[in-house]
């Protein structure tokens, strides 16, 4: 049986915050101006951070993921 994440709304979700997180930290990153009121250093440690939690979240969707459908498949 096949694993449709449609049928999940909630891992959608999650899975686009993670790579929401992920995308704001690039820019943070790459775009250390984005805002003004960080500092460059503090733009760079906030990008790093927010990218790594988005790493975390999207391993924590694919577990998740992963156990909803073993459950499925004893169902």
């Amino acid at each position: 049986m096949r694993f449709n994440i449609l049928k999940h709304p909630v891992l959608l979700l999650k899975c686009f915050a993670s790579v929401l997180y992920i995308g704001i930290g690039l820019i943070l990153i790459l775009i250390p101006e984005f805002i003004v009121a960080l500092g460059r250093t503090y733009s760079y440690a906030l990008g790093i951070v927010l990218m790594v939690y988005g790493i975390f979240r999207i391993i924590r969707v694919v577990s998740e993921a992963k156990e909803i459908k073993r459950e499925n498949e004893y169902d």
